[in-house]
């Protein structure tokens, strides 16, 4: 269909995270191309990262061993499927893509904050 011509249609230019590929892994210049900072303390991708937020809860373990823990621990606070959802889509890096879309739709809100839309 087409906008009915009593509402105002604005497009905004789109940002694509994946055009700042070549600057990585230098997240700090990421950053600075894309006037933004990135969360960096989360999230648990690695070993070494659960290791790091959970210190005294998986020393001595083995890595599997930890593992298994974290995936307990999460599955104890939500249902089976809920938790393993939680751990694939927000437990693990987050892609340029990802970024550019989130910023996109920053400068939709922004905008509309501006022209002062609900």
């Amino acid at each position: 269909g087409r906008v009915p011509p009593n509402i105002d249609f604005c497009m905004l230019q789109g940002i694509d995270g994946n055009a700042y590929k070549n600057l990585l892994p230098n997240v700090d210049a990421i950053e600075e191309a894309l006037c933004t900072h990135l969360y960096r303390d989360w999230p648990i991708c690695e070993t070494a990262d659960l290791r790091r937020v959970f210190p005294t809860t998986v020393a001595g373990l083995s890595d599997l061993q930890a593992w298994t823990w974290y995936r307990k621990m999460f599955r104890s606070l939500w249902k089976k499927q809920e938790a393993e959802d939680y751990i694939d889509g927000f437990a693990r890096q987050t892609t340029l893509g990802e970024i550019g879309r989130s910023l996109s739709h920053l400068k939709v809100m922004e905008q509309a904050m501006i022209d002062n839309i609900d």
